[in-house]
């Protein structure tokens, strides 16, 4: 059997004097209040899409281009265990920065001529780039004017820098290089010029490398043959003299070459 248990009563809190009870907002209030502060809402309104309009006006669009470029790792065709995958990595975020680096944006500059652009060169040089570029003039001679002109070349690669993105595709050995302009044709110009200053100045360096190496080969085999003439030298003279004597040392075999 079931026993029926009694209902239990139940209490409501009321609210402390004073707080009135929340109501729902009616539609006809809302309305209320819409026209009794239309005004107010209306120029607000108007004054954000003015605000909206003048800014459109005033701020150019900017346009964005890019240009690829893929990089010769040097652990190519090797098997690819972490090591290996970590060192490759290191290489490629050292090209990134070496894309971004001032020696190739000042080259990018120099060649597209951005420090006659007007959109490299709306920012104004700050007061702290005058004194240290009036810093430099210890000349009366007017010596001045090339440090001015260096600040002002150092700015339009700050401003280049900040327009320009360098980045990796995924985890390939592909870097995706994105500029900003006002103009699309400009900003196609400066992503392939960066990735050709990359190019110009990373074959600079291989044939400087190159050219060191060639260097220290050719010493190195202008010593060896000094060495052998001179082991040539003491052959002849050993055997003129006809004299029991030890054959004497080789210079190279002493310097272990």
């Amino acid at each position: 059997m079931f026993n029926l248990v009694p209902p239990v009563p139940v209490t409501y809190s009321q609210l402390p004097n004073g707080m009135a009870e929340e109501r729902p907002i009616e539609l006809r209030q809302l309305l209320q209040f819409l026209k009794s502060n239309g005004l107010l809402i209306s120029a607000v309104t108007g004054s954000f899409l003015l605000a909206a309009v003048i800014y459109l006006m005033i701020v150019p669009a900017t346009f964005t281009s890019g240009a690829q470029l893929m990089l010769d790792s040097p652990l190519a065709g090797s098997s690819a265990d972490s090591q290996q995958l970590r060192t490759e990595e290191a290489f490629v975020e050292g090209q990134i920065e070496i894309m971004r680096s001032t020696d190739v944006l000042r080259s990018v500059v120099r060649s597209q001529a951005l420090g006659a652009d007007p959109e490299f060169v709306s920012t104004r040089l700050s007061p702290g780039d005058v004194l240290r570029a009036m810093a430099f003039n210890k000349d009366i001679d007017g010596t001045g004017d090339d440090e001015m002109d260096e600040a002002q070349e150092n700015l339009t690669i700050a401003i280049l820098r900040g327009r320009l993105w360098v980045r990796r595709v995924g985890q390939s050995s592909v870097i995706d290089i994105s500029a900003s302009s006002t103009s699309p044709v400009k900003a196609a110009l400066i992503a392939n010029a960066v990735a050709e200053a990359y190019m110009a100045i990373s074959l600079d360096r291989r044939a400087a490398k190159a050219r060191d190496a060639s260097e220290w080969l050719s010493e190195r085999v202008k010593l060896i043959k000094e060495d052998v003439f001179a082991a040539e030298r003491a052959v002849k003279e050993f055997q003129a003299s006809g004299s029991p004597k030890p054959f004497p040392t080789c210079p190279a075999a002493k310097r272990g070459g």
